[in-house]
Protein backbone atom coordinates (compact mmCIF):
# COMPACT_ATOMS: atom_id res chain seq x y z
CA UNK A 1 0.00 0.00 0.00
CA UNK A 2 2.86 2.11 0.64
CA UNK A 3 3.96 1.98 -2.96
CA UNK A 4 1.37 3.68 -4.32
CA UNK A 5 -2.48 3.96 -5.55
CA UNK A 6 -3.35 0.49 -5.18
CA UNK A 7 -5.53 -1.92 -4.11
CA UNK A 8 -4.67 -5.21 -2.39
CA UNK A 9 -7.01 -8.11 -2.36
CA UNK A 10 -5.86 -10.76 0.00
CA UNK A 11 -7.60 -14.55 -0.52
CA UNK A 12 -8.31 -16.45 2.88
CA UNK A 13 -8.87 -19.97 2.28
CA UNK A 14 -7.29 -20.64 5.54
CA UNK A 15 -10.10 -23.61 6.65
CA UNK A 16 -9.71 -25.53 3.52
CA UNK A 17 -5.81 -25.64 3.72
CA UNK A 18 -4.97 -26.59 7.26
CA UNK A 19 -7.16 -29.77 6.55
CA UNK A 20 -4.77 -33.14 8.01
CA UNK A 21 -3.93 -34.75 5.38
CA UNK A 22 -1.99 -32.24 2.38
CA UNK A 23 -3.67 -34.14 -0.07
CA UNK A 24 -7.02 -32.70 0.35
CA UNK A 25 -5.48 -29.05 1.18
CA UNK A 26 -4.33 -29.63 -2.75
CA UNK A 27 -7.85 -30.62 -4.01
CA UNK A 28 -9.20 -27.47 -2.63
CA UNK A 29 -6.74 -25.45 -5.08
CA UNK A 30 -8.96 -26.15 -7.66
CA UNK A 31 -12.01 -24.56 -6.15
CA UNK A 32 -10.22 -21.93 -4.48
CA UNK A 33 -8.53 -20.73 -8.23
CA UNK A 34 -12.05 -21.15 -9.49
CA UNK A 35 -13.81 -18.63 -6.90
CA UNK A 36 -10.87 -16.26 -7.34
CA UNK A 37 -10.83 -16.04 -11.12
CA UNK A 38 -14.60 -15.46 -11.63
CA UNK A 39 -14.32 -12.91 -8.80
CA UNK A 40 -11.36 -11.19 -11.35
CA UNK A 41 -13.92 -11.82 -14.51
CA UNK A 42 -16.31 -9.64 -12.48
CA UNK A 43 -14.35 -7.36 -11.62
CA UNK A 44 -12.99 -7.05 -15.60
CA UNK A 45 -16.55 -6.97 -16.35
CA UNK A 46 -17.61 -4.50 -14.19
CA UNK A 47 -14.22 -1.80 -15.62
CA UNK A 48 -11.26 -2.74 -14.06
CA UNK A 49 -8.45 -3.25 -16.54
CA UNK A 50 -7.11 -6.99 -16.61
CA UNK A 51 -3.44 -5.85 -17.29
CA UNK A 52 -4.12 -4.32 -13.28
CA UNK A 53 -3.63 -7.42 -11.81
CA UNK A 54 -0.98 -9.08 -10.36
CA UNK A 55 -0.99 -12.39 -9.06
CA UNK A 56 1.33 -13.43 -5.89
CA UNK A 57 0.66 -16.92 -4.24
CA UNK A 58 2.91 -18.76 -1.55
CA UNK A 59 3.65 -22.12 -1.79
CA UNK A 60 0.35 -23.92 -2.97
CA UNK A 61 -1.03 -20.91 -3.40
CA UNK A 62 1.57 -20.27 -5.85
CA UNK A 63 -0.08 -23.38 -7.67
CA UNK A 64 -3.64 -21.60 -7.06
CA UNK A 65 -1.80 -18.39 -8.96
CA UNK A 66 -1.41 -20.90 -11.87
CA UNK A 67 -4.96 -22.60 -12.04
CA UNK A 68 -6.08 -18.55 -11.77
CA UNK A 69 -4.12 -17.70 -14.71
CA UNK A 70 -5.78 -21.01 -16.50
CA UNK A 71 -8.94 -20.46 -15.68
CA UNK A 72 -9.80 -16.91 -15.82
CA UNK A 73 -11.92 -15.74 -19.09
CA UNK A 74 -11.25 -12.06 -19.60
CA UNK A 75 -7.52 -12.57 -21.19
CA UNK A 76 -4.78 -13.44 -19.92
CA UNK A 77 -3.24 -12.34 -16.82
CA UNK A 78 -0.45 -9.15 -16.65
CA UNK A 79 2.01 -10.71 -13.93
CA UNK A 80 2.07 -13.72 -11.39
CA UNK A 81 4.87 -14.51 -8.72
CA UNK A 82 4.91 -17.78 -7.65
CA UNK A 83 6.40 -17.81 -4.45
CA UNK A 84 8.40 -20.89 -3.98
CA UNK A 85 5.49 -23.34 -5.58
CA UNK A 86 4.59 -26.50 -3.73
CA UNK A 87 6.07 -29.77 -5.02
CA UNK A 88 4.59 -32.47 -3.27
CA UNK A 89 1.92 -33.87 -5.13
CA UNK A 90 2.68 -31.43 -8.44
CA UNK A 91 5.96 -32.90 -9.59
CA UNK A 92 4.25 -35.05 -12.35
CA UNK A 93 1.87 -33.01 -13.30
CA UNK A 94 2.54 -30.79 -16.00
CA UNK A 95 2.51 -27.36 -17.51
CA UNK A 96 -1.69 -27.95 -17.33
CA UNK A 97 -1.17 -28.66 -13.91
CA UNK A 98 1.01 -26.33 -11.60
CA UNK A 99 2.49 -23.16 -12.23
CA UNK A 100 3.66 -22.26 -15.69
CA UNK A 101 4.92 -19.56 -17.66
CA UNK A 102 1.91 -19.39 -19.86
CA UNK A 103 -0.39 -18.87 -17.25
CA UNK A 104 0.21 -14.82 -17.37
CA UNK A 105 2.50 -12.84 -19.69
CA UNK A 106 4.85 -12.81 -17.25
CA UNK A 107 5.48 -15.39 -14.05
CA UNK A 108 8.61 -14.76 -12.26
CA UNK A 109 9.18 -17.34 -9.47
CA UNK A 110 11.07 -17.17 -6.30
CA UNK A 111 12.83 -20.34 -5.44
CA UNK A 112 14.38 -21.47 -1.58
CA UNK A 113 13.43 -24.81 -1.04
CA UNK A 114 13.72 -26.72 -4.25
CA UNK A 115 13.59 -29.94 -3.78
CA UNK A 116 11.83 -30.44 -0.87
CA UNK A 117 8.80 -28.50 -0.33
CA UNK A 118 9.42 -26.38 -3.74
CA UNK A 119 10.48 -26.70 -6.94
CA UNK A 120 14.14 -26.70 -7.99
CA UNK A 121 13.78 -26.67 -11.90
CA UNK A 122 12.74 -23.50 -13.74
CA UNK A 123 8.83 -22.61 -14.33
CA UNK A 124 8.38 -19.20 -15.13
CA UNK A 125 9.72 -16.87 -17.35
CA UNK A 126 12.15 -15.30 -15.09
CA UNK A 127 13.50 -17.99 -11.52
CA UNK A 128 15.30 -16.28 -8.81
CA UNK A 129 17.51 -18.63 -6.97
CA UNK A 130 18.38 -17.27 -3.97
CA UNK A 131 20.68 -18.56 -1.96
CA UNK A 132 20.82 -21.17 -4.84
CA UNK A 133 17.43 -22.04 -4.11
CA UNK A 134 17.59 -24.49 -2.06
CA UNK A 135 17.85 -25.61 1.42
CA UNK A 136 19.26 -24.45 3.85
CA UNK A 137 18.76 -20.80 3.19
CA UNK A 138 20.84 -18.89 5.66
CA UNK A 139 19.42 -18.35 8.99
CA UNK A 140 18.08 -21.84 8.77
CA UNK A 141 20.66 -23.79 10.18
CA UNK A 142 19.03 -26.12 13.35
CA UNK A 143 21.91 -24.31 15.68
CA UNK A 144 19.83 -20.69 14.78
CA UNK A 145 16.50 -21.84 15.38
CA UNK A 146 17.44 -23.51 18.66
CA UNK A 147 19.35 -19.91 19.17
CA UNK A 148 16.08 -18.28 18.74
CA UNK A 149 13.47 -20.97 19.72
CA UNK A 150 11.92 -21.40 16.97
CA UNK A 151 11.83 -24.61 16.34
CA UNK A 152 8.28 -24.93 15.03
CA UNK A 153 10.00 -23.15 12.09
CA UNK A 154 12.47 -25.86 11.04
CA UNK A 155 10.92 -27.74 8.73
CA UNK A 156 9.49 -24.78 6.80
CA UNK A 157 12.31 -22.16 7.49
CA UNK A 158 13.55 -22.03 3.81
CA UNK A 159 10.57 -22.58 2.04
CA UNK A 160 9.00 -19.66 4.61
CA UNK A 161 11.88 -17.32 3.11
CA UNK A 162 10.70 -17.17 -0.17
CA UNK A 163 7.43 -14.64 1.40
CA UNK A 164 10.08 -12.90 3.39
CA UNK A 165 12.11 -11.57 0.44
CA UNK A 166 9.29 -10.85 -1.50
CA UNK A 167 7.90 -8.60 1.45
CA UNK A 168 11.34 -6.98 2.02
CA UNK A 169 11.42 -6.24 -1.85
CA UNK A 170 8.44 -4.34 -1.81
CA UNK A 171 9.24 -1.65 0.35
CA UNK A 172 13.20 -2.00 -0.36
CA UNK A 173 12.63 -3.09 -4.25
CA UNK A 174 16.99 -2.01 -5.25
CA UNK A 175 18.28 -4.83 -2.60
CA UNK A 176 17.79 -7.89 -4.31
CA UNK A 177 19.58 -7.30 -7.65
CA UNK A 178 20.56 -10.66 -9.33
CA UNK A 179 22.67 -11.80 -11.88
CA UNK A 180 21.79 -14.11 -15.23
CA UNK A 181 23.51 -17.13 -15.11
CA UNK A 182 23.25 -20.93 -16.73
CA UNK A 183 23.73 -22.64 -13.00
CA UNK A 184 24.78 -22.62 -9.45
CA UNK A 185 28.13 -23.65 -10.50
CA UNK A 186 28.45 -20.55 -12.76
CA UNK A 187 27.56 -17.86 -10.21
CA UNK A 188 29.28 -20.00 -7.23
CA UNK A 189 32.67 -19.63 -9.63
CA UNK A 190 31.86 -15.85 -10.32
CA UNK A 191 32.05 -17.17 -14.02
CA UNK A 192 28.11 -15.64 -15.07
CA UNK A 193 28.95 -14.11 -18.46
CA UNK A 194 26.51 -11.29 -17.50
CA UNK A 195 28.11 -10.76 -14.46
CA UNK A 196 28.85 -6.94 -15.70
CA UNK A 197 25.65 -6.30 -17.05
CA UNK A 198 22.81 -4.23 -15.35
CA UNK A 199 21.44 -6.39 -12.88
CA UNK A 200 17.68 -7.97 -12.71
CA UNK A 201 16.14 -7.26 -9.51
CA UNK A 202 14.03 -10.01 -7.76
CA UNK A 203 10.59 -9.68 -6.27
CA UNK A 204 8.59 -6.87 -6.16
CA UNK A 205 10.60 -5.05 -9.60
CA UNK A 206 11.57 -7.98 -11.40
CA UNK A 207 11.53 -6.55 -14.89
CA UNK A 208 8.90 -8.13 -16.95
CA UNK A 209 11.22 -8.24 -20.55
CA UNK A 210 13.86 -10.46 -18.79
CA UNK A 211 14.02 -14.19 -19.24
CA UNK A 212 16.01 -17.02 -17.57
CA UNK A 213 17.68 -18.21 -14.22
CA UNK A 214 19.27 -15.75 -12.17
CA UNK A 215 21.20 -16.17 -8.45
CA UNK A 216 21.47 -13.87 -5.91
CA UNK A 217 22.90 -13.92 -1.68
CA UNK A 218 21.02 -13.01 0.79
CA UNK A 219 21.59 -12.06 4.33
CA UNK A 220 20.91 -14.21 7.24
CA UNK A 221 19.00 -11.84 9.24
CA UNK A 222 16.58 -8.89 7.97
CA UNK A 223 17.50 -7.31 6.40
CA UNK A 224 18.00 -9.78 3.60
CA UNK A 225 18.54 -7.73 0.45
CA UNK A 226 22.28 -7.32 0.37
CA UNK A 227 22.00 -4.91 -2.64
CA UNK A 228 25.07 -5.07 -5.43
CA UNK A 229 27.13 -7.44 -2.88
CA UNK A 230 24.50 -9.87 -3.25
CA UNK A 231 25.41 -10.64 -7.12
CA UNK A 232 29.02 -11.66 -5.92
CA UNK A 233 29.26 -14.96 -4.33
CA UNK A 234 30.97 -15.09 -1.47
CA UNK A 235 31.83 -18.25 0.58
CA UNK A 236 30.76 -17.02 4.39
CA UNK A 237 27.43 -16.40 3.82
CA UNK A 238 26.30 -19.50 2.52
CA UNK A 239 28.87 -21.42 5.20
CA UNK A 240 25.44 -23.60 6.48
CA UNK A 241 24.54 -24.70 3.30
CA UNK A 242 27.18 -26.87 1.02
CA UNK A 243 28.04 -27.02 -2.37
CA UNK A 244 27.71 -30.70 -2.85
CA UNK A 245 24.04 -29.87 -1.28
CA UNK A 246 22.96 -27.77 -4.26
CA UNK A 247 24.77 -29.22 -7.16
CA UNK A 248 23.17 -32.42 -6.31
CA UNK A 249 19.72 -30.67 -7.73
CA UNK A 250 19.11 -31.18 -11.17
CA UNK A 251 16.83 -29.65 -13.20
Amino acid sequence: MHRGDENLILVDWSTLAALRWYDHAVQNTRFVALTVSNFIDDLVHKGVALDRFHVVGFSLGAEIAGLVGKMIKSGKLRRITGLDPAMPLYLGAGPQGRLDANDAHFVDVIHTDGGILGFARPLGHADFYPNGGTPAQPGCTVEGIVEEQRINEYVACSHNKAWKYYAESVMHPADFPSVHCKNFDEFESNSCEDARSEPVYMGYLADPTVRGTFFLQTNEKEPYGRGIEGRIFRDSSLENATSSQRKSISW
